[in-house]
């Protein structure tokens, strides 16, 4: 582990030593293996892995209101 992980580690958890590392138990676990389809998402989905290929890449807007847009095709 980096200096910067290190410094991550202190700041969001409060880990400062091997043994704060020990006795750290998360309160949450996302499941970062599990692919979604699109049709799955619904309004009470917090959290969702989707693949696909982008299609149709586009900036929209200007300045500030610049936004990047584009379609996921399953």
């Amino acid at each position: 582990m980096g200096p910067q992980r290190g410094d991550l580690l202190k700041k969001e958890l409060g880990i400062f030593t091997f043994r704060d590392l020990l006795e750290h138990f998360p309160y949450r676990h996302l499941d970062k293996t599990k692919v979604n389809r699109i049709a799955d998402i619904n309004s009470q989905t917090e959290y969702i892995q989707v693949a696909g290929i982008l299609k149709d890449i586009t900036v929209i807007g200007n300045k500030s209101a610049r936004r990047l847009t584009a379609r996921l095709q399953e």
